[in-house]
């Protein structure tokens, strides 16, 4: 049996491997395969996800995420529906009492059109949290907002795992 685990990585299941017969029963066993490729510095990037595939690293090899690429995952067509959505996200960190400027670095971004074939847009640099906060201020209707918000619950989650308790 093949089969794809929640984090895209390709699987195979092998049931009832034949061992031994003792006493007339056999003894069987169960065995799975989860096959996980190391990609560029030991990442593990097998079958990523989308998200995966549009994250940066910044110069201390921080995770970080275009406003421009995540409207597009995030089935945004517009840049000022995106733009609203990023604002409401802000007011919410900025309302929980952090510094929306520390998860939100405004930024500029070359992309195809304009006058000479490409043009300056403003854009945004998230940190994983801020791009958290992004998923959950779109539009929960859309599906791919819903994907966007597994995404980075499950990877922030995964980071608060990674790093080690601070003790009392």
């Amino acid at each position: 049996h093949y089969f794809i685990a929640n984090d895209a990585r390709l699987g195979l299941a092998v049931r009832k491997i034949f061992l031994e017969s003792r006493e007339g029963e056999e003894v069987t066993m169960d065995v799975g395969i989860l096959l996980h490729a190391l990609g560029v510095a030991g990442s593990t990037t097998a079958l990523s996800s989308p998200f995966d595939r549009i994250m940066l690293l910044d110069h201390n090899g921080q995770e970080r995420w275009s406003m421009r690429d995540l409207q597009i995952l995030m089935g945004y067509e517009q840049w000022r529906q995106a733009d609203d959505v990023v604002q409401r996200a802000k007011e919410t960190v900025d309302a929980s009492g952090l510094d929306s400027r520390d998860h939100f670095a405004g930024t500029r971004k070359v992309i195809a059109g304009g006058r000479w074939g490409k043009q300056e847009v403003a854009d945004y640099r998230l940190t994983r949290f801020g791009a958290y906060h992004v998923a959950l201020a779109a539009d929960g209707r859309k599906p791919e907002v819903a994907a966007a918000k597994t995404y980075f619950a499950v990877k922030t989650r995964e980071a608060e795992l990674a790093t080690p308790a601070v003790p009392d």
